[in-house]
């Protein structure tokens, strides 16, 4: 049996840039750049697609256990401290001195603020 598993994530999820890439005016270079360098979180999931995302990893809930709103409202506002945001800075530069991505792509990335979201895995 498996269940779902959420990381709860400070960043950019890859799975939006995969999905939408005229939204980061991103081409395919930069979509296979991504997935094959060594900036973007994979994380495990043992059935389905791996959460895969440029980020900081906060925290996690998972479907067999419930979670208060307070819960995740503390968890959403430790991407406000400054270990979390310098942490993120840093993959964002790695990432905007790439030289396999393109500078349109380069360029919607550091105009994006990153936001805290959910992406799901499996047990």
């Amino acid at each position: 049996m498996t269940y779902a598993i959420g990381s709860i994530v400070y960043g950019i999820n890859y799975k939006d840039i995969e999905e939408n890439p005229d939204k980061y005016a991103a081409t395919e270079n930069d979509v296979e750049a991504l997935v094959d360098g060594d900036l973007l979180v994979r994380e495990y999931s043992g059935n389905g697609d791996a959460p895969t995302y440029l980020g900081v990893r906060l925290g996690s809930i998972d479907e067999c256990n419930d979670v208060a709103l307070a819960e995740l409202i503390k968890i959403g506002r430790k991407a406000d401290d400054v270990k979390v945001i310098a942490e993120f800075s840093q993959m964002k530069i790695q990432l905007l001195e790439d030289e396999e991505l393109s500078q349109g792509f380069k360029d919607k990335l550091n105009d994006m603020n990153p936001v805290v979201f959910v992406t799901w895995g499996s047990s």
